[in-house]
């Protein structure tokens, strides 16, 4: 007899629940996509952001971070991964549906915001997962913000940026794709809430300035 997997929130970990996190999470992406751990760790524990997980008796399968992106209700999906080893099983889609889920009864979330590879400038297989990635999202309900097609964030491991698309998934009837102001204060909470950068920064006005 399996046990069943559950989505919970938590802001503590076991220590070996808290291994099993930095394994996935050093292992689900890559160097210019990654914090600084310990910072990360402190930031859950604080409740900065919001710490999702896909629990298997004591084994931590797969995390969903989030982040409120004030003074909206909207919150952005910093990282969703999932063990190597416990992927292909569905675990991903369980642990969206209990995040969301979790999001709108306790935060009274009206939606999230991703942040997913572009598929334009990569190799054939690279491009394929990328895809696979826009797909899972799709199946969620979410939709693509046409309005920021050029949107970029920093390398956390470097210099230069990396290309990204911007994905809607509202988790209210009222939640419409947004456009115009709403989009501009977003993404520049984005910017400064997630990557602590500054309104003047060179990147983050010229992003707000290609939006559409």
């Amino acid at each position: 007899m399996t046990t069943p997997i559950n989505v919970i929130q938590q802001s503590q970990l076991d220590p070996r629940q808290a291994a099993q996190l930095r394994a996935i999470y050093e292992s689900s992406f890559p160097p210019s996509e990654r914090g600084d751990v310990s910072k990360f760790a402190a930031a859950i524990a604080s409740r900065v952001y919001s710490l999702f997980t896909a629990i298997d008796g004591n084994d931590l399968l797969g995390f969903a971070v989030t982040l409120r992106l004030t003074p909206s209700d909207v919150h952005l999906l910093s990282y969703l991964a999932v063990a190597q080893q416990a992927r292909n099983r569905g675990i991903g889609e369980k642990l969206m549906r209990g995040a969301t889920q979790l999001l709108r009864d306790n935060a009274h979330a009206t939606a999230l915001i991703l942040e997913v590879e572009s598929p334009d400038e990569s190799n054939a297989e690279e491009r394929h997962l990328r895809e696979r990635r826009i797909e899972f999202y799709r199946r969620l309900g979410a939709t693509m913000i046409e309005g920021a097609p050029r949107y970029r964030a920093p390398n956390l491991a470097g210099t230069g940026t990396l290309n990204f698309k911007l994905m809607w998934l509202p988790l209210v009837d009222s939640a419409k794709v947004p456009t115009g102001e709403q989009l501009k204060q977003l993404v520049l909470a984005i910017y400064v809430q997630s990557y602590k950068l500054t309104s003047g920064d060179p990147l983050v006005v010229e992003a707000l300035q290609e939006l559409k």
